[in-house]
């Protein structure tokens, strides 16, 4: 799977007899979700240093209602959210170490089902459950279980969106687990012996710099009115004690974090658009203005989580189209497909790295057989002039990364988009093509 990037297990198998070996090994009770994903993330710790990570957690739902027909009713899958389709939901960790945003592996994957015949959020009194009970606790577990896995590095940052705004979630980062996420709510703070709106502070508080950010605007979808532009983000910080929410109780201490809000200039936003404007609460110490820019840059890389999860839909290796019958054979062969997927996250983040590190070698991803392979390729990728030129160095992971876009269908040029991650899943499958007549020529030229 990591070798083709895909979960078709006809084109993963070169005969029969291995085809049926996929089957009986996913419809195996014995190869259990929680053994795969121990390994998974076992697999993580041997790689983790006494460094500093950033650990993006966010939720997908996969829906495999379109082959509902050929799923075994009851073989653990559910509903999603319009309570009809068949589906579930998957909840991993994707660790990135802070230096030079590489891509480590998963420290926590949760996936999870609604049942059909789930109570709603009135019937169960959601508001009232413990935090335990509730199906936000994910967030928090996932912090509890990075910590262990991550046991050798100096520093933990667990960064996410609006969702894992928490109370719970932002009082279990402590000591060396720090916390970065999205004000989803205005909530009641502290600020100077006051109760305050944290939005309204944010506002009124001093300006303390600000910075140009390129937007990149949406050349599919008009609709959607992006706007290809270079934002002026005037950028605001304080420090604020968040008080307790009322179902807490009375006695709960408040807690301290910084409030940062990043929000676009009126003199650069297009008529009819809104501003990009995002509020941030961090565990972080925000002393100065390096920091905050520092903690809206960490806060953008959560968007890599978003690219996995499209890697693994439609275009890339196409979950919710994989051809079981049991809905749990279904969830094991997707967190193999998730593990796989790391190749190509890889060669993606190396290629986006804000200070990228030229000492990651193609050697990490790629065999010495298939680095002989990718230096055949880039002489006939390469072309006359500089610009059409493989830039970076010889046998770096860039090196590689440089190669596989252009077999995806990238052209090189600097003037061009970046590749995205379908274009770098379309490379790998195409070098893996080239690598298997690569293979067979050298067979065939050492032959006696």
């Amino acid at each position: 799977m990591t070798q083709k990037s895909q979960t078709t297990i006809y084109k993963l198998s070169n005969r029969w007899a291995d085809q049926m070996v996929y089957y009986r090994f996913f419809n195996n009770s014995k190869v259990t979700t929680t053994s795969i994903i121990s390994t998974i993330t076992q697999d993580t710790a041997q790689r983790i240093e006494a460094e500093h990570y950033l650990i993006f957690q966010d939720t997908t739902q996969v829906n495999l209602e379109k082959n509902r027909a050929q799923i075994e009713a009851n073989s653990g899958l559910g509903l999603i959210g319009d309570n009809r389709s068949l589906a579930f939901y998957l909840h991993p960790s994707l660790v990135v170490k802070a230096c030079d945003e590489s891509c480590v592996g998963f420290s926590f994957i949760k996936p999870y089902i609604h049942s059909e015949h789930r109570a709603d959020r009135h019937e169960r009194k959601y508001k009232t459950l413990p935090i335990e009970e509730k199906e936000s606790y994910r967030w928090i577990e996932s912090v509890e279980n990075t910590a262990k896995v991550l046991s050798k590095a100096s520093l933990r940052t667990s960064v996410q969106d609006r969702e894992g705004d928490i109370f719970e979630l932002l009082a279990a980062a402590t000591g060396q687990d720090h916390l970065i996420v999205r004000s989803r709510d205005n909530r009641k703070i502290l600020y100077e012996d006051k109760v305050c709106d944290l939005y309204q502070t944010l506002e009124e508080s001093d300006l303390k710099g600000s910075y140009l950010l390129d937007i990149r605007g949406d050349i599919r979808h008009s609709s959607k009115n992006k706007i290809k532009r270079q934002a002026l983000m005037e950028l605001r910080f304080v420090a604020v004690d968040i008080i307790a929410p009322a179902r807490k109780g009375k006695g709960v201490l408040p807690i301290k974090v910084w409030a940062i809000e990043s929000k676009e200039s009126s003199s650069t936003v297009p008529e009819g658009e809104q501003p990009v404007h995002w509020r941030i609460l961090t565990t972080h110490l925000v002393g100065n203005f390096s920091d905050a820019c520092q903690i809206v840059r960490w806060y953008s890389l959560r968007w890599h989580i978003e690219t996995l999860f499209r890697l693994l839909k439609t275009q890339g290796f196409a979950i919710e189209s994989i051809e079981l019958e049991n809905g749990e054979s279904i969830i094991k062969m997707t967190l193999f497909a998730l593990q796989a997927a790391l190749r190509v996250m890889a060669l993606l983040l190396a290629s986006k790295a804000n200070e990228p590190n030229e000492n990651q070698q193609a050697k990490e991803l790629f065999c010495e057989n298939e680095i002989k392979c990718l230096q055949v390729l880039e002489t006939q990728l390469s072309g006359n002039t500089i610009k059409q030129q493989n830039p970076y160095p010889k046998y770096s992971l860039r090196w590689a990364f440089w190669i596989i876009a252009r077999l995806g269908g990238w052209k090189g040029y600097a003037s061009q988009r970046p590749p995205g991650i379908i274009t770098l899943n379309d490379g790998i499958k195409q070098f893996n093509n080239i690598y298997l007549g690569f293979k067979i020529a050298q067979r065939d030229m050492y032959k006696p």
